[in-house]
């Protein structure tokens, strides 16, 4: 949400208002009604995939953290930036409930992609070492790392796209706390989430029996 307002298409005390807040009431909705329609499985791994997230999202902090405060890699706390312009106190500053609001969203955008990753993986690759989950996890930390740096949201923050300000230890940082998040987050997933088929494999299960239904 924070690359869309960046664009100008709409204030990010907006966006998280009207998207943010509804759409993480629906992921809880569906997760809801498919435990009660005796889905606990997808239950299970959405609550997996948002624990896992936050949980990886405290590893992306730790590297993030020593490139700003030893190397001086990082521009400034993007959950304080988050804060400032969802409580709409970008002229006035952040204050300590502005700061509290700006870390629950990078902690919750952070959970939200761990729902996404255990549901396009889940257990993937079958009876393999977690180590695979891992570097699953990697790829997809890396993926979100590249995105980030290519959006206006770096350029926000005074580094510019792809650390065009800063440089490149900027870009290091940023891959290597993605990195560690998508590698913890993978990890995890596949450990306790390996009974759980991803969505995509379901999908391909689907297929033989619906040309089968089609041709009968």
């Amino acid at each position: 949400m924070l690359a869309v307002a960046e664009n100008g298409n709409a204030s990010y005390q907006t966006l998280t208002l009207y998207v943010t807040v509804p759409a993480s009431l629906v992921i809880f909705l569906v997760a809801a009604v498919a435990r009660t329609a005796g889905l606990a499985s997808f239950a299970r791994v959405v609550a997996l995939g948002l624990a896992f997230g936050a949980v990886s999202t405290a590893g992306l902090e730790l590297v993030r953290n020593v490139g700003f405060y030893e190397f001086n890699s990082m521009p400034g706390q993007l959950p304080e930036l988050m804060g400032v312009l969802v409580t709409n106190r970008i002229m006035l500053g952040p204050t300590i409930g502005s700061d509290i609001v700006g870390w629950a969203l990078h902690v919750w955008n952070g959970a939200l992609f761990g729902v996404t990753f255990a549901l396009l993986a889940g257990g993937f690759p079958r009876r393999k070492s977690h180590w695979y989950g891992a570097a699953l996890g990697l790829g997809f930390g890396l993926v979100i790392g590249t995105g980030f740096l290519a959006s206006p949201v770096s350029r926000a923050t005074g580094a510019g796209i792809f650390g065009s300000v800063i440089g490149a230890k900027y870009v290091i940082t940023v891959y290597l706390a993605h990195a560690v998040f998508g590698s913890v987050l993978g990890a995890l997933v596949h450990r306790f989430g390996s009974g759980f088929a991803p969505v995509w494999e379901l999908a391909l299960r689907l297929l033989p029996r619906r040309h089968h239904l089609a041709r009968a």
